[in-house]
């Protein structure tokens, strides 16, 4: 976080507009001598918060909202981390503010992390790689495939300015020619996606070629509404065109009061 300097380290400091990454989450867990919290300001800077398990308020929830913290600042490796004293030290914390959070935050460099994959068509398969997440039809030569990369269950009745953004990189393909889509859907619970109604979302950008990896730009997903909202992927090739995708750096942000 901006302003600190190695004159502040030993000494409390105040920081103003901050959150807690996760909230509802003990400051201590009575399973490790210390437990790390994330602290982000309003411009998405981080640092770690220390807790003790024998601080008197371990088993206290870190809260909603923002406000300040005095804590003790230390160094680390040349990083900075604070260590609290007093849960009476998070002061003017406005349980009510709604902050910028990661609803999603799937980077796709070793697991699927919270997605799921699902198969309609075709022996090929959505796979990671050391791209991302990468789906091709072709498999010594070229074969129809219908297959899904669906987001977990996300809720944006308690959110608001929710925004999507990814990157996409493609070969193999032309422009716009349908083989990635990415739609929505407020009824799918799990399995087969055909079972449930998708909404196609379109105004954002894609990769037109030649690996070149591509920002989608910043997609509004506020006209969204309900509990369980699914986001998804879904590839298509044919027997006479196959091309290959790579998606990574997946995310949903919106303002919450927690998650």
């Amino acid at each position: 976080i901006p302003g600190l300097t190695g004159n502040d380290v030993c000494t409390k400091v105040q920081l103003d507009n901050v959150h807690f990454e996760t909230v509802g989450t003990e400051f201590a867990s009575q399973l490790f001598s210390t437990t790390s919290l994330n602290l982000v300001d309003d411009n998405g800077n981080t640092i770690v918060l220390y807790n003790s398990k024998y601080a008197n308020f371990a088993s206290k929830l870190t809260p909603k909202g923002k406000g300040s913290i005095i804590a003790i600042l230390s160094s680390y490796n040349s990083t900075y981390q604070l260590i609290l004293n007093s849960y009476d030290d998070l002061i003017n914390w406005d349980t009510t503010a709604y902050v910028m959070r990661d609803i999603i935050n799937e980077p796709f460099t070793s697991t699927f992390g919270s997605f799921t994959t699902y198969n309609v068509q075709g022996t090929e398969e959505w796979k990671i790689t050391s791209y991302g997440a990468t789906m091709s039809g072709y498999n010594s030569g070229y074969h129809a495939n219908i297959d899904w990369l669906i987001s977990p269950s996300i809720n944006l009745d308690n959110s608001t300015n929710e925004i999507c953004t990814f990157n996409s990189a493609m070969n193999y393909g032309t422009a716009n020619d349908g083989s990635l889509k990415f739609y929505y859907s407020t009824d799918y619970v799990s399995g087969d996606p055909t079972t449930a109604h998708w909404t196609e979302i379109t105004g954002f950008s894609l990769s037109t070629g030649g690996w070149t990896w591509t920002p989608s730009g910043n997609i509004d997903l506020s006209m969204i509404q309900g509990t369980n909202v699914h986001l998804a992927f879904k590839y298509t090739s044919t027997t006479s065109s196959c091309a290959t995708w790579e998606l990574k750096n997946f995310k949903v942000t919106a303002l919450s009061q927690g998650k």
